[in-house]
């Protein structure tokens, strides 16, 4: 089971050989931003042409940490206990500020009232990655990508479902989409974006 707020330190919560599904605590929270910004940064450059640098991430980290405690991070790590998987989830507080709000414009408190949702069950998912080229290296490769993505998908769920979230707002890629639809979750677009 999942707990609120983000506790100092990691705890496991489930495993599923090789996988351990660990809840991240407070004392990993730069390695998972690191972890996720290394994801980010080499499937971004490579589409997009990105060239992240060093004032990119410590943007990040400074974002994670003022983050962090509203938080519940969700790592996918392999037997030697790196992350090979990851997703963070914030509660909503009038003290933070959601990725959707800052990078697309959405005003979560507008949406909540117009849609009578109450924002203390409000959260907001982003920061999903597993990093592929470490998989293809590693022993364990397809079959592993598999498990994590299922994993993924489940535990962020759970984690919601865990801290009584009845909303939650994400911004994805079609594949996560129609993944969680196949779950019975239905998304709604708000301002062209999903959520």
């Amino acid at each position: 089971m999942y707990i609120y707020p983000c506790p100092e330190e990691d705890r496991i919560i489930e495993q599923h050989y090789p996988i351990t599904v660990v809840q991240i605590g407070l004392s990993r929270i730069e390695e998972f931003t690191r972890f996720i910004f290394g994801v980010f940064a080499r499937q971004i450059a490579r589409r997009q042409g990105w060239e992240p640098t060093e004032a990119d991430l410590n943007t990040l980290l400074e974002e994670e940490f003022r983050l962090a405690p509203h938080g519940v991070y969700n790592g996918f790590c392999l037997p030697d206990g790196s992350i090979i998987g990851g997703i963070r989830s914030i509660k909503w507080h009038p003290d933070v500020v959601f990725p959707s709000e800052r990078i697309f414009g959405v005003n979560t408190v507008e949406m909540a009232k117009e849609r009578k949702i109450n924002l203390k069950r409000l959260w907001h998912s982003s920061q999903m990655g597993i990093d592929n080229e470490t998989l293809r290296m590693s022993k364990h490769g397809k079959q592993v990508h598999r498990l994590v993505s299922r994993l993924m998908t489940l535990h962020s769920i759970r984690a919601m479902n865990d801290m009584g979230a009845d909303y939650w707002i994400y911004e994805s890629d079609p594949t996560v989409v129609r993944r969680l639809e196949l779950l019975g979750i239905h998304s709604q677009t708000h301002t062209g974006l999903r959520d």
